[in-house]
C-alpha cells in the first residue's frame, strides 16, 4: 500500500507502481483476448467412433462418449458452437414432438446444424415383420439416423435391422444408459443441458 503525501520520492514511487499495475493488467487482457481468438479459430473435428455400442453400453464406450460430451460442453461454453451435423437429416419417431424427450433430441440435433423431421410411427409389437421392415427401409432412405421414442424394443430392433442407418432407442430419454453419464459432466450446468451434450456425443459418434 503506497503512502502518498509523505515526500516526493514516495509519491513518485507510488505513481510508477500504479503505472506498472496498469501495464500488467493491459498485458493480461491482451493475452486473454489472444487465447479467446485462438480458441474460436481452432476447428472442432469429431469423427465417428468405431464400434461404439450403446446397448449394452460398456465402461470403455461410456468413457469415450463422456470424453466427447465434455469436449462439446467446453466448446459451447467458449461460444464456439459449430454446425458439425450440417446436411444431416434425422427422423424423430414418436407420437408427439412436444414432450420433453422429443424437444431434447430436436434441440441437441439442430444446435449442431441437423434437420429433424417428426414422424408418427403407427407401429407396435403387433405390427407384421414385413410392415416394420418396409418402414425401416423407407426411413433409411430418407434419414441419416432415426431416434425412436416410446416404441417397443422389439420394434426398434427390427427397424434398425432394415434401415441400414443408426437407429436409436430413446437416447434423449432419461431412462437411456447414456443419460446417467450426464450426471458426471460439470456441475455448473443443469442436468438437462448435460443430457443434451450426451445426446450430441452419441450422434457425433455414430453418424457417418
Amino acid at each position: 500500500m503506497c503512502e502518498p503525501y509523505v515526500n516526493g520520492n514516495a509519491t513518485a514511487a507510488c505513481g510508477v507502481a500504479a503505472l506498472m499495475r496498469v501495464k500488467l493488467v493491459r498485458q493480461e487482457v491482451l493475452r486473454l483476448r489472444i487465447v479467446v481468438v485462438a480458441a474460436h479459430a481452432m476447428p472442432l473435428r469429431l469423427h465417428p467412433l468405431p464400434n461404439v455400442c450403446l446397448e449394452p453400453l460398456s465402461a470403455h464406450d461410456a468413457g469415450l462418449l463422456l470424453a466427447r460430451a465434455l469436449t462439446l460442453q467446453r466448446f459451447d461454453q467458449a461460444g464456439q458452437r459449430q454446425q458439425l451435423l450440417r446436411g444431416k437429416n434425422l427422423g424423430l419417431l414418436c407420437e408427439s414432438e412436444e414432450n420433453e424427450e422429443a424437444e431434447r433430441f430436436r434441440r441437441a440435433a439442430t444446435d449442431l446444424g441437423a434437420h429433424v423431421a417428426h414422424v408418427r410411427p403407427h407401429l407396435s409389437a403387433a405390427s407384421s415383420r414385413s410392415d416394420i421392415a418396409d418402414t425401416g427401409r423407407m426411413l433409411g432412405r430418407l434419414y441419416d439416423g432415426i431416434e425412436c421414442l416410446g416404441l417397443e424394443a422389439t420394434v426398434v430392433k427390427r427397424l434398425a435391422a432394415a434401415a441400414n442407418v443408426p437407429v436409436y432407442d430413446g437416447i434423449a430419454s432419461r431412462n437411456h444408459p447414456t443419460a446417467k453419464l450426464a450426471e458426471q459432466l460439470a456441475a455448473e450446468q443443469s442436468l438437462d443441458e448435460s443430457h443434451r451434450f450426451m445426446v450430441q456425443a452419441v450422434l457425433l459418434s455414430t453418424l457417418n
